[in-house]
């Protein structure tokens, strides 16, 4: 019989400490995928992964405003839209094991780790007990969730901040705070170079402004 996690007691540090690992095996083969790229350089996937979950952990937490925080608790079934958001904090980069490729200067890529781990975590989804609805909103976000790194790629000089995040509620309409969420604390779960850091401060500031439109 499947072991059940309870998504609400789910943390970063139980997850950093091993207490998954019997039933998550997956996640802590991350320790061997190692990256190396402006924005992670030569972090394993797992480090990230777990930087990201605390990231999101300190996100949630920090949160003022009370429209996003009522959005965050509502429910889908048995667990909120946060807890849900933790499930695809934790899965968001599985894929990569899959498909790094490492290139003749050592640099690395992931093309389409998005798609692909939106289709492998329906492997690992029974081990949270989800409802269909809970988890087709984890494979959707789990799927969309560079879709904001791309617009900011696109946005360089961004001065009409309604304008992108109207893109993003055109594409994503129901997650797209999630969406918003997720990326800054992917973001902040990186290993940036000086080059990449200039760059990821920027987005922070407009990640902050687009939130304060909400």
């Amino acid at each position: 019989m499947t072991k059940i996690i309870d998504v609400k007691k789910l943390t970063a540090e139980k997850l950093k400490a091993g207490e998954y690992r019997e039933i998550l095996p997956e996640i802590y083969t991350l320790k061997n995928v190692i990256e190396n790229n402006i924005a992670h350089v030569n972090q394993d996937v797992f480090d990230h992964t777990v930087k990201v979950c605390a990231s999101l952990e300190q996100l949630l937490a920090e949160t003022k405003n009370q429209k996003i925080l009522n959005y965050f608790q509502e429910k889908i079934g048995q667990y909120s839209k946060s807890d849900l958001l933790k499930i695809v904090a934790l899965f968001h980069d599985i894929a990569k094991s899959k498909t790094i490729i490492i290139n003749k200067d050592g640099s690395t890529m992931c093309p389409e780790h998005e798609k692909i781990g939106s289709l492998m975590v329906r492997d690992f989804i029974n081990r949270f007990a989800l409802d269909i609805v809970s988890e087709e909103r984890v494979v959707k976000i789990l799927n969309s969730h560079g879709l904001l790194h791309e617009l900011l790629a696109q946005q360089i000089n961004v001065e009409d901040y309604n304008k992108l995040l109207n893109k993003l509620k055109n594409s994503v309409p129901e997650f797209y705070i999630d969406i918003i969420y997720l990326t800054s604390a992917d973001m902040m779960g990186g290993k940036p170079n000086k080059e990449a850091l200039i760059i990821i401060q920027n987005r922070k500031r407009i990640i902050e402004d687009l939130l304060k439109l909400i």
